[in-house]
């Protein structure tokens, strides 16, 4: 019920449903945890989830991180949400693009390409998603044509997103080639 609350943009209805549970003494799973942390638009509902996806045990698994970070992004607590990226243990594809999203949606470009520059220092493969958010705020174009040639080496030039992203961007800076 909570997912299809969540699908349907009904969020206060998703948070109503998730307190009814846990009234009855039911116990949110990692699902739950990372479907209505998507729903939450309010800082102290985020405390709150949080410390009970704590609680639970959950703060320890990936997505739920993920999450977390999303949600502390999306509503204005970067910080946070920094703070939840560098305590994770494990950090994966989607932990590297949600920081560098929430950088991005920030307009904190620097931020954006250093977590970039850790994140290939990691050993973590870049997807569209990554080279998306980065090309969202570039405003130099020799960051333009740094993340271009890092994509024609790891054949991302083929994903539609990409291309059209990139296209984009060049003509921002009116340098359509």
């Amino acid at each position: 019920m909570i997912t299809g609350f969540v699908r349907e943009n009904m969020h206060e209805e998703a948070l109503s449903v998730l307190a009814e549970m846990m009234a009855a003494g039911i116990s949110p799973n990692e699902l739950t945890f990372v479907t209505i942390m998507s729903a939450c638009d309010c800082a102290e509902v985020g405390r709150i989830l949080q410390a009970k996806a704590m609680k639970s045990g959950f703060e320890a698994y990936t997505s739920v991180s993920n999450a977390t970070i999303t949600m502390y992004s999306s509503i204005g607590e970067l910080r946070t949400a920094e703070l939840i990226f560098e305590r994770l243990e494990e950090r994966d594809l989607i932990s590297w693009n949600a920081m560098i999203s929430s950088y991005t949606e920030g307009s904190f470009e620097r931020s954006a390409f250093l977590t970039f520059l850790q994140m290939q220092g990691a050993g973590i493969v870049s997807d569209k998603f990554t080279v998306g958010s980065l090309l969202m705020i570039t405003e130099f174009l020799e960051a333009v044509a740094m993340i271009h040639a890092f994509v024609f080496k790891n054949g991302l030039l083929m994903e539609t997103e990409v291309s059209n992203a990139l296209i984009s961007s060049y003509s921002k800076h009116e340098s359509i080639l």
